[in-house]
């Protein structure tokens, strides 16, 4: 009644109504947009004046007092219901009173834990384990992608499955001794005798990588500076060599022949840098003094 009531008023009215009721946006509002507001806060009033008149026989409960919208109702009830009786009362209703309101209101109450429940499926999973820095094995998380002794064959099938040389030969041979049923045949079968898993002494996976080694590493007995004079650089780098020899030439450079633990040494100076096109440890090319170092380091 109410409504009907409502209906009969210009909009001037209901905005002037709606405005004594306090109702948001009552001065701009369309008459259509006012109506159901209107309505719920005047059956509210009427309720709680009855209430007030006769305590014992009137409900303060708005929800059994219902508007004909059923989004009025929800909106009505949601203010004395827990979430989990709306949710209830919400999906009891038939599909034909479920407006896409009311659904979404569904929807917003069905990701509440007192709705829902406990997920188990999210207790149950393990902590995330740290992934490897980026470029690295996704096994050892230590060597780089694709690195390790192997011929190209050997590289690019290791870095189609992200996995360094060793690693992937040793997931290889995992297969081979799983498949070939290593642990059912005798110790001296020659199925297993280069087998990474029945000889672990074999596996260059577990072994302890070494990495690179720099001038400011710990081992390294020297440093050399941009400031010393190609001479002092030599004869720097030719303590660490087995046997050595300093060449120098007319322009003002020097060439260091010895040897070391990985090879030949041929370092070239000009009288103001390093000639790395003429420079070579072990046979290959070295860009400075540094990389000379490195590679006779890493024989030692």
């Amino acid at each position: 009644m109410i409504e009907i009531e409502l209906q009969g008023m210009t909009a001037v009215e209901l905005r002037k109504l709606a405005a004594r009721y306090g109702i948001k946006g009552a001065s701009k509002g369309r008459k259509a947009d006012l109506i159901v507001p209107l309505a719920t806060a005047m059956e509210r009033e009427r309720i709680e004046r009855e209430a007030k008149a006769n305590p014992a026989s009137i409900d303060l409960n708005v929800s059994e007092h219902p508007t004909t919208d059923p989004e009025a109702n929800a909106k009505i009830t949601a203010a004395t219901e827990t979430p989990r009786e709306e949710f209830q009362r919400l999906t009891s209703l038939p599909l034909s009173q479920q407006t896409k309101a009311i659904q979404k209101r569904i929807r917003q109450l069905s990701n509440l834990p007192e709705n829902t429940g406990p997920r188990e499926e999210a207790e149950a999973t393990p902590a995330a384990q740290p992934e490897a820095k980026k470029g690295n094995c996704r096994s050892c998380g230590v060597r780089n992608i694709g690195t390790g002794s192997g011929d190209a064959n050997d590289r690019d099938a290791a870095k189609a499955v992200q996995l360094c040389v060793p690693c992937h030969e040793e997931a290889q041979w995992e297969n081979e001794h799983s498949d070939r049923s290593h642990d059912a045949l005798p110790e001296d079968a020659a199925e297993r005798a280069g087998c990474w898993i029945c000889h672990p002494e074999l596996n260059r996976a577990s072994a302890d990588y070494k990495g690179r080694c720099a001038t400011s590493r710990a081992g390294m007995k020297m440093n050399v500076t941009r400031k010393m004079s190609s001479r002092e650089k030599a004869e720097l780098v030719a303590q660490q060599l087995t046997k050595s020899n300093i060449v120098q030439h007319k322009d003002g450079g020097v060439t260091l022949i010895g040897d070391s633990p990985a090879g030949k040494v041929e370092l070239r100076f000009t009288a103001r840098s390093f000639d790395y096109k003429a420079s070579r440890v072990g046979g290959k090319k070295v860009l400075n003094v540094a990389a000379a170092l490195r590679r006779i380091a890493e024989a030692n």
